[in-house]
């Protein structure tokens, strides 16, 4: 993890969001943007999605 942002990665073969501080989150539908998730859960840091 670099910065101040925590990378979100969407796993296509499990359906869920691997982060780059060491965890996961699924959601029912789309991803964290479309779900209003602006910070990290886990370690607070702002979320940066790739792809």
């Amino acid at each position: 993890m670099t910065g101040e942002k925590c990378t979100w990665k969407f796993n296509e073969n499990a359906f869920y969001w691997e982060t780059a501080c060491g965890n996961a989150n699924q959601f029912m539908d789309e991803g964290p943007k479309e779900n209003h998730y602006i910070y990290c859960p886990y370690c607070g840091k702002k979320i940066e999605e790739t792809k």
